[in-house]
Parts: structure tokens; sequence; C-alpha cells
């Protein structure tokens, strides 16, 4: 229920100071497990895709963010979970695994982190290994006006339209290759993110 309510509140405030809208949501698939595979550009990113996507979503937060015992009670009720970003974290895998098991929705961003420029970074594996452990589908993402909204190393939100961009879903037939172990994976997490730099490159000139 509080992922509900809190969902709704982001919605409303979205909507009213960043013009919030989203174009190919039908993509999702409706049942089963799928992986969300977003650009990450801004803190506002989680929430963002949160209220566009139709069904809930559990999701990764650096671990910092659990430091304070209120704060880590709170966005624990909104499904997220604590990843270690400087180190291989078998943990949160195992967390997204089992999510995706369950048949749920998971928001990663391939990146890791917040983009200092603006720019698209380079894929970790950790997305490669969960994509071909769990055989799930994935759908890219791109969200448009987040850094200029809160970009990294500023306090100052601003009031930027914000528009998100789902793609058509990559399934498991669509990543098979002939590599092996962490090749595989970073071959998996190369092909999500030529994905996401299309829909970039279709979409950035046109709000």
């Amino acid at each position: 229920m509080l992922y509900v309510v809190i969902r709704f509140m982001f919605l409303v405030f979205y909507k009213i100071f960043f013009r919030l809208s989203a174009a190919g949501r039908e993509r999702i698939p409706t049942t089963g497990a799928f992986i969300i595979a977003s650009n990450h550009a801004s803190y506002l990113d989680p929430p963002i895709i949160g209220v566009c996507c139709p069904r809930k979503l559990s999701y990764f937060a650096k671990e910092e963010l659990f430091y304070n015992s209120f704060f880590a009670w709170f966005i624990r009720r909104l499904q997220a979970f604590p990843v270690k970003t400087r180190s291989a974290d078998l943990r949160s895998v195992r967390f997204a695994l089992a999510e995706l098991k369950a048949s749920k929705g998971v928001l990663i961003f391939p990146e890791g982190a917040r983009t200092w420029d603006g720019s698209l970074g380079k894929p970790l594996g950790g997305i490669g290994l969960i994509a071909a452990k769990s055989k799930a589908p994935i759908v890219p993402a791109y969200i448009q006006g987040s850094f200029k909204a809160l970009r990294r190393g500023t306090r100052i939100i601003r009031p930027t339209k914000i528009k998100v961009y789902f793609g058509q879903p990559l399934e498991a037939n669509d990543l098979t290759s002939e590599k092996k172990g962490v090749d595989l994976y970073r071959y998996i997490a190369q092909r999500v993110m030529q994905k996401i730099e299309e829909l970039k490159v279709k979409y950035e000139n046109n709000p």
C-alpha cells in the first residue's frame, strides 16, 4: 500500500513540476519477470521510471542511502535494496534474481552510477549476469531531461520537461552469443547500452 501511495505522490509532483510523460509503456510486459534498463543522469531517475512503469518495480540503491535508519526503512518499503557501487556485490545480484524468479520487475542502471556530463557511460557487466541467469526480457529506456533538472554535483532542482522512452524488449534469444562467462555478460551489457543509445539518438531532438 505504501508503494502505491508514494508512487501516486511522485506522479503528481513530476506531472506538475516536470510535465512528465512517457512513450512506449505498452512495451512493458504485463505479466512475468522483466528488467527495465535505463540511462542514469540524476537522483530523480528511479522514481521517474517507477511512476512511468505500470507495474511495481524493485531497484538497487547505493548502500550509503541506507545509513540513515529512517530513510532506509522508507526506501525499503519502496522495494529498494542496497548495492555496493565500488565493488562486485553478489548479494544484490541474488536479490535481483530472486525478484525475477518471483515474476517481478527490476530496474537496473547499466552504467552503475550517474553521469557527470549528461552523456551515456560504459555499462558494467552486472546487468549481463542478471539477464543471462534469469532469461528475463529487458526493456531499454531513455530518460530525457533529468540531467537538466538535477545534475550530479548540484542540489538545485530545475523545472525542466522530462520524458521517458521505452524501447522494444530484448528477449533472451536476442542476446545469444558464443561468448561465455564474463565475456558474455559484457556482451549483453553492451547490447543493452546500444539500445539505450539508439533511443537517445532517435528522441533527443524531439522533446
